[in-house]
């Protein structure tokens, strides 16, 4: 009777994933001190009005 459990590959017969995956991880924690910080910029960017002061 087949298994209906779905493994993965072993990593040598992947090994191209491990390292895109940690590229990817630091290019974005390189990049992240660069984002800027100002929440208007974001609310801007997500089509969100700007906020208001109470």
């Amino acid at each position: 009777m087949p298994s209906s459990i779905h493994t993965h590959p072993p990593p040598a017969e992947c090994p191209s994933e491990v390292p895109q995956a940690f590229r990817a991880g630091d290019e974005r924690l390189i990049g992240w001190p660069a984002d800027p910080r100002d929440g208007d910029y974001w609310r801007a960017e997500a089509g969100l009005p700007a906020h208001l002061a109470s």
